[in-house]
Formats: structure tokens, C-alpha cells, sequence
């Protein structure tokens, strides 16, 4: 009897795999228009490292490189910079969009933050956890220090990371961290 169960168990695994391997995937490449408006210089992405989508199918983009996020409308593939200045110097600087700085911007996460959608960004240069608003672009860091050293496990800016790079999420709430430097931390949202 347990020879039939173990031999049915295995062909149905068998056959799962196989299916699995002869599964089609289709990609699709998205154009992206990038108009070169005062605030959004026509930059392509340069290194872009993680991109999530919104609720209404917009994509966001970590823009590495150019130290920014960047958000491509769902209807018109217009990419504009949703924080960061692309062509300043790296930075930590929180605030409006057009004052917030990142320094080689990597995990991104769509969060809800005390009733705020938006972003959370794994800002790996600088060692920091940020949260971007989707209205306005606002930046505000959550957690970490530019200082770099071993994972600190602690609330908002006392906790550090080192080099920060992934982000996810689980049902309750819980986000988890991939911190380069050290193992995988978590911090609750």
C-alpha cells in the first residue's frame, strides 16, 4: 500500500515538473518616453535595479545611477522622476521631490505608511530605509543612518543597516529587509 502511495506521489511530482518546465513565458517590452521637461531631464534609466507597480499599473523604477525613482504613467509610457535629482551628487537629503537626494537607490516596496501609498526605497549608499509618497513625491526617511557598520536592530534611526538592497512583505504587515552587509533583518511597518 505505501509502495502505490510513495510511486502515485512521485509521478505526480514527475508530472508537475514536467508542465512546469514546458511552461511559455511572454515578454513584453515596455517604450518609455522620456520628455526632456525642466524638472525631468530626458535621462534614460541608467542601472535601473527594481521596479514594482501601483494599483493603477503605473511602474516605478530604482534608477540607480542616476540617483532617482522613476515612475512610467501606465497609459502613456511617460517616464518623469517621481524624487531625486538626476545629474546632483549623491545625497540623503529628505524633502520635496525636488530636494530629496539618493545615494544608488535599489529595494522599492508599495507600502501603506500611516494611511500614505507610496514607495518604500532600500537606499543603499546611504544605508537608509525611505518612504516616497505617490501624490506628491515627498521623501522622508524611516529608518536607518548614513553611517555605515553591523545591522542595529532598533526603531526608525536608530536602527543601521549596511547596504540595504531588498525589500518584501507578508501578509501581517511585516517588512523584511535584505541588508547586503549582514543577514536578513525585519522591521515592522
Amino acid at each position: 500500500m505505501k509502495t502505490k502511495t510513495l510511486s502515485a506521489a512521485l509521478a505526480g511530482i514527475i508530472s508537475f515538473l514536467a508542465a512546469a518546465v514546458s511552461a511559455q513565458v511572454t515578454v513584453s517590452t515596455v517604450p518609455i518616453d522620456y520628455p526632456n521637461l525642466p524638472n525631468n531631464p530626458g535621462l534614460p534609466l541608467h542601472s535601473p535595479y527594481n521596479v514594482v507597480v501601483d494599483a493603477l499599473g503605473n511602474l516605478y523604477v530604482s534608477d540607480s545611477v542616476n540617483n532617482r525613482i522613476v515612475r512610467i504613467d501606465a497609459s502613456t509610457q511617460v517616464a518623469t522622476t517621481l524624487a531625486g535629482i538626476p545629474g546632483d551628487p549623491a545625497g540623503s537629503n529628505d524633502g520635496a521631490p525636488d530636494q530629496a537626494h539618493f545615494n544608488n537607490p535599489q529595494g522599492l516596496l508599495t507600502v501603506t505608511n500611516i494611511g500614505v501609498i507610496g514607495l518604500l526605497v532600500a537606499d543603499s549608499g546611504n544605508n537608509l530605509i525611505r518612504f516616497v509618497c505617490f501624490t506628491n513625491g515627498v521623501v522622508t526617511t524611516l529608518a536607518g543612518q548614513i553611517n555605515t557598520g553591523p545591522a542595529v536592530n532598533a526603531a526608525g534611526t536608530n536602527a543601521t543597516f549596511h547596504y540595504p538592497i531588498g525589500l518584501d512583505q507578508d501578509t501581517n504587515g511585516n517588512v523584511y529587509i535584505a541588508d547586503w552587509g549582514t543577514i536578513p533583518s525585519g522591521c515592522s511597518t
